[in-house]
């Protein structure tokens, strides 16, 4: 049986809060305070050193025009 797929294995399921949007490269990745697995004190983790999260499908879907935003709560 193949393993390989989203849930299974080494995949690990998180949730967080969107702390920057601004991705040097645009691809529309946010940085992500993950709850449980960062600091809450962002003296602790800076935001600059939170990992770049990929946004699995548009965020607005052409109906927001603003998209995710600092704040927004993600999974």
């Amino acid at each position: 049986m193949d393993s390989n797929f989203l849930g299974k294995d080494q995949f690990i399921w998180w949730k967080g809060v969107v702390e920057d949007r601004k991705d040097p490269i645009m691809l529309g990745r946010v940085k992500v305070r993950i709850f449980g697995w960062h600091s809450e004190d962002p003296q602790q983790i800076l935001t600059d050193d939170l990992p770049w999260a990929s946004v699995s499908t548009p965020a607005d879907t052409g109906r927001n025009p603003v998209g995710l935003k600092e704040g927004d709560w993600v999974w």
